[in-house]
């Protein structure tokens, strides 16, 4: 391709430096050179672009030839569940349901019904005390109980507690045992005490409770 170019260069300069050549013949070497000049233009950029180097193309993902759509196979017949023996009615047991053994509530469950009187006696003009006497009228001793007393609005304080143990909720006071108040034997009792300082109907509990059953109420 170099030794070509030279040639042309050389006969290009010839035809332009000849003197001897008539301007119809000059014009025709030059319109023959500029012809031959695009030609190998034209021969340059083809082969440029065939020996071009290409770029590598993305790798294939998915794998496989391409060609045509796979064929659909038909599924397989579904398995038959296997089949449950009926069992006909006739086959169950007869007879009626065997019982369920249930006992009635013994005493010592629901516990001896025990009373509660209650004595009140002045201390001063605007204190008073209240003596709870706690007994059990049935054969079998008591383990546990509770005393639940609503004092009067303006009975503030409940204090100097002996034989139970007080938690108290606005005007109304529970009390439970102590240990040397909590066993009280068939036929026995035991007995506890407070006092109250207020400015309320001296002397008068408005209500009293032994594990939800009234008090007895005395006044002393």
């Amino acid at each position: 391709m170099s030794a070509l170019s030279a040639w042309v260069r050389r006969s290009w300069h010839r035809i332009v430096t000849a003197r001897d050549w008539s301007a119809d013949r000059r014009s025709q070497a030059v319109a023959a050179a500029a012809a031959i000049l695009l030609l190998l233009a034209m021969i340059a950029l083809l082969v440029g672009k065939a020996t071009a180097p290409h770029p590598a193309k993305p790798p294939r993902t998915g794998g496989g030839v391409e060609g045509p759509a796979q064929a659909t196979v038909p599924a397989a017949p579904a398995e038959r569940s296997p089949r449950v023996a009926v069992v006909p009615a006739t086959s169950a047991p007869t007879g009626p349901p065997p019982a369920v053994a249930t006992s009635a509530p013994s005493a010592a469950t629901t516990g001896p019904q025990l009373t509660a009187r209650t004595r009140t006696e002045d201390l001063t003009l605007t204190s008073y005390r209240v003596t709870v006497t706690i007994a059990n009228p049935s054969t079998a001793p008591s383990t546990d109980w509770t005393v639940v007393i609503v004092l009067p609005l303006l009975d503030l304080t409940v204090r100097d507690v002996d034989g139970a143990v007080m938690s108290r909720t606005g005007l109304k006071v529970i009390f439970t045992p102590v240990d040397s108040t909590r066993t009280i034997r068939n036929g026995g009792s035991v007995t506890f005490r407070f006092e109250v300082e207020g400015l309320g109907v001296r002397s008068t509990l408005l209500d009293c409770t032994i594990d939800g059953r009234p008090c007895t109420q005395v006044s002393g």
